[in-house]
C-alpha cells in the first residue's frame, strides 16, 4: 500500500476572505507533495451559518468534511471550532463517530485497514481543560485512533518548553499527567514524537511574553502533536512545517506532519534512519545535537526534524 500522510495544525481562523479555499488549494499541493490524505484543524473559527458553502467547496475539490463550531464551555464562540478533511482519493470515510465542540472524530478506510482519526482542541483555561480530557477525552476517544490537535498542554515541561524560566509553565500545565494516563492506559495510544526526539527538543507554537520580568521574550512549546495508535505493521515518520500557506499570515503555530507507511512494503527502511537535530527556536542560534533512533516495542522508529525560522 502506498504511504500517506497526515497533517494536525492550528490555523488560528480561516473565516476572513477565502481562506478555506485557499486551504483547500494547499492541500492539494501537500497530496501531490507527500501524499496528504487527512487535515486536522482547530480554531478554523467559522461560523454555523457557513456549513453549507464550505461543505460544497471541500466536495467540489474532493474532500469529505467533518466540522463542529464553539468551545466546549461556550459552543456558540466563533473564535474555536475543529474540522477534519479528507481527501476522496487516497482515504475513505467510512462514518463520523463524534462532532462536539473540541472534537471530530471519523472512521477512515486505507488499503483494506479501518482506522479513526479525531481533531481536537482543549481548552485554554487549566481547569475546563481537565473538565474536557476527563469528560469528552475519555469517552469519546477509541484505541484504534489517530488523535492529532492543540492539547494546550505539554508531557514533558522539561523537554517540551523553552523559555527564560521553563518550570514556571507548571502553573499553566494542569491536565497533562491525566491526558498522559488517559492516552496510555485507556486508550492504548502513544505521543510516538516524543520517544523517537528521546530528550531532543522540538517545538510547534511561540507566544512572546507580554508581561513580568521575562517579558519580550519567548515562551515555546510542544502542544500540538499527535497520538497514534500501536499497530506493528505500520511505521510513522514526522515533520514540523511552517510553510503550509493559505493566508497572508499564518498561524503562530506549526503544523505536525505525520507520514505513515505499511512496514511490509517499507522493508529495512529504519537502518538508515536519520539523526534527529536539537534546536533552539528564537531564543538563539540553532543547536544540532546527534541523536539515535529510539527503540520500543521491539522496532526502531524514524527521527526527522526541520529547522523553522518562527513565525
Amino acid at each position: 500500500m502506498p504511504s500517506f500522510s497526515m497533517l494536525t495544525l492550528n490555523v488560528n481562523g480561516i473565516s476572513m476572505g477565502n481562506a478555506f479555499g485557499k486551504l483547500l488549494h494547499e492541500a492539494d499541493r501537500w497530496k501531490k507533495k507527500s501524499n496528504l490524505a487527512v487535515l486536522c484543524i482547530q480554531e478554523h473559527n467559522l461560523k454555523p451559518s457557513e456549513e453549507d458553502d464550505i461543505r460544497a467547496q471541500a466536495v467540489l475539490r474532493g474532500y469529505s468534511l467533518a466540522i463542529s463550531f464553539g468551545k466546549t464551555d461556550d459552543p456558540n464562540d466563533r473564535q474555536a471550532g475543529v474540522l477534519i478533511l479528507t481527501n476522496n482519493k487516497l482515504v475513505s470515510v467510512k462514518k463520523t463517530n463524534v462532532c462536539k465542540p473540541g472534537m471530530v472524530r471519523v472512521t477512515i478506510t486505507w488499503g483494506g485497514k479501518e482506522m479513526s482519526v479525531a481533531s481536537v482542541y482543549a481548552p485554554v483555561q487549566p481547569l475546563k481543560r481537565v473538565e474536557f480530557f476527563n469528560t469528552t477525552i475519555r469517552k469519546d476517544l477509541t484505541p484504534k485512533t489517530f488523535a492529532g490537535g492543540d492539547w494546550n498542554c505539554v508531557p514533558d515541561v522539561t523537554l517540551d518548553v523553552q523559555s527564560a524560566n521553563p518550570l514556571a509553565y507548571h502553573s499553566s500545565n494542569q491536565g497533562a499527567s491525566l491526558l498522559d494516563h488517559l492516552m496510555s492506559a485507556k486508550h492504548m495510544l502513544a505521543d510516538t514524537r516524543r520517544e523517537q526526539l528521546g530528550t531532543c527538543p522540538e517545538h510547534t507554537h511561540s507566544q512572546k511574553v507580554t508581561h513580568g520580568p521575562n517579558k519580550g521574550t519567548y515562551t515555546n512549546t510542544r502542544i500540538d502533536r499527535w497520538y497514534n495508535m500501536d499497530d506493528p505493521t505500520l511505521l510513522y515518520s514526522f515533520e514540523t512545517i511552517n510553510n503550509f500557506i493559505y493566508k497572508q499570515h499564518n498561524s503562530d503555530h506549526h503544523g505536525v506532519l505525520m507520514l505513515i507507511s505499511d512496514r511490509i512494503d517499507q522493508g529495512k527502511w529504519a537502518k538508515n534512519a536519520p539523526r534527529c537535530e536539537q534546536i533552539s527556536w528564537k531564543l538563539g542560534r540553532s543547536r544540532r545535537r546527534s541523536g539515535r533512533p529510539q527503540t520500543k516495542y521491539g522496532r526502531r522508529t524514524n527521527i526527522r526534524v526541520t529547522v523553522n525560522a518562527g513565525p
